[in-house]
C-alpha cells in the first residue's frame, strides 16, 4: 500500500513533465552511440525524471551546464511549482 503524498494532484505538474522532456529527452530516446557524442545540457540526466500528477523528481548530471537550471526553473514558474532540493531540505516557490 502507498502512502499518501502531501502534494496535492494538479495537472499542471503532469504537463510540466511533458513539457520537460519534450525539451530534453528521456535518456531512453538516445542510443548507446548517440549518448556519447551528446553534448553536455542536451540531456541532463542521471535517469530520466519519473513524474506523477503530484511530483516530478529530477536526478542531474555533475556537468549540467547553468542554463539548463536555468531553463528547468524557468518552465517551473511557469505552472508556480515549489521546488524541494534534498541536499539542503530547502523549498522554494517559483
Amino acid at each position: 500500500m502507498e502512502e499518501p503524498s502531501p502534494f496535492e494532484a494538479s495537472p499542471d505538474v503532469v504537463e510540466f513533465h511533458r513539457l520537460l522532456l519534450q525539451r530534453f529527452p528521456a535518456l531512453e530516446a538516445f542510443t548507446e552511440d548517440q549518448w556519447a557524442r551528446l553534448k553536455p545540457g542536451v540531456a541532463p540526466w542521471t535517469s530520466t525524471p519519473q513524474g506523477s500528477d503530484r511530483c516530478v523528481g529530477l536526478l542531474m548530471r555533475l556537468d549540467t551546464p547553468r542554463k539548463v537550471f536555468d531553463e528547468i526553473l524557468a518552465l517551473g514558474k511557469r505552472f508556480h511549482l515549489v521546488i524541494y532540493d534534498p541536499q539542503n531540505g530547502q523549498l522554494r516557490r517559483l
